[in-house]
C-alpha cells in the first residue's frame, strides 16, 4: 500500500461539509490523503485497508463532531491511532473539533493532552497548517533531467513565475524519448489557525465523514 501523509477520519455524516473539502484543499497543496471514497475500491477488506492507511498515514486527522462521538468506525480508528502512537512514540494525531471541548475530553480523555483545531469551516487555512509539517525539498533536485540510475517515487514541484500564478498551466511528464504521451493539464493552486488544548473534562462537535457507520 502507498502510505499517504494524512489519513482522514471522519463520520459519514459530515463527509460532504467537512471532510471531502479539507480532502480537497490538502491535495491542492500537495499532501496526500487517506480519504475512504477515493483510497478504497469494491471488493476491499474494510478493516484491511483501515487498518493499513492509519499505520502508514504520517498524521491522522481525527474530525470529531456530535456524529463522530459513539459511533462504531470513527471510534475503531481513533483507538488504533492512539494505540499507535502510545506504541511508537510519534505524535500522528491531530483533532479537529466542532463544538465542544469540555465534551470531546470527556468522551476522549486520552486526548486531552493533546494540541486541538477548532474548525471554522475554512477547509483551506486548515490545509495550509497541516501542509506546513512536511518539508517537501528532496535531497538533490534535479531540473529538466530525471537521472537514470534512480528506481522509486518522484515528486514532481512546478512553481509558476508571478504573472502566471493562478493560470492553468499544461505539464508534459516524458518518461520515454520515444513516447509522446498526452499533455496533463493542472491548474496552479494557492492555497492562523489557533490551537487549543484539550480542558480535564468534558463530548465534542467536530465534523466527520465516510460511508461507513
Amino acid at each position: 500500500m502507498i502510505s499517504r501523509d494524512v489519513f482522514i477520519s471522519h463520520a459519514s455524516e459530515d463527509k460532504d461539509t467537512v471532510a471531502r473539502p479539507i480532502d480537497r484543499a490538502l491535495n491542492n497543496l500537495g499532501v496526500s490523503t487517506w480519504f475512504d471514497e477515493a483510497s478504497m475500491v469494491p471488493g476491499d477488506s474494510l478493516t484491511a485497508a483501515v487498518g493499513e492507511g492509519l499505520a502508514e498515514a504520517a498524521l491522522v486527522l481525527l474530525i470529531i463532531t456530535p456524529s463522530f462521538i459513539g459511533k462504531g468506525w470513527p471510534e475503531l480508528e481513533l483507538r488504533n491511532a492512539l494505540a499507535q502512537q502510545g506504541r511508537t512514540g510519534d505524535r500522528k494525531i491531530v483533532p479537529l473539533i466542532d463544538g465542544d471541548f469540555d465534551e470531546v475530553a470527556k468522551a476522549y480523555p486520552l486526548l486531552q493532552d493533546t494540541l486541538a483545531a477548532r474548525w471554522d469551516g475554512d477547509a483551506d487555512a486548515l490545509a495550509r497548517e497541516i501542509a506546513s509539517r512536511f518539508d517537501r525539498r528532496p535531497a538533490e533536485w534535479h531540473a529538466g533531467t530525471h537521472p537514470t540510475a534512480y528506481t522509486g517515487p518522484v515528486w514532481f514541484r512546478a512553481t509558476p513565475t508571478a504573472e502566471n500564478t493562478g493560470t492553468v498551466h499544461e505539464i508534459t511528464f516524458l518518461w520515454d524519448a520515444n513516447a509522446s504521451p498526452p499533455p496533463h493539464h493542472s491548474t496552479d493552486r494557492r492555497a492562523s489557525r489557533t490551537g487549543k488544548r484539550l480542558p480535564r473534562r468534558g463530548p465534542s462537535r467536530s465534523a466527520s465523514t465516510r460511508p461507513r457507520s
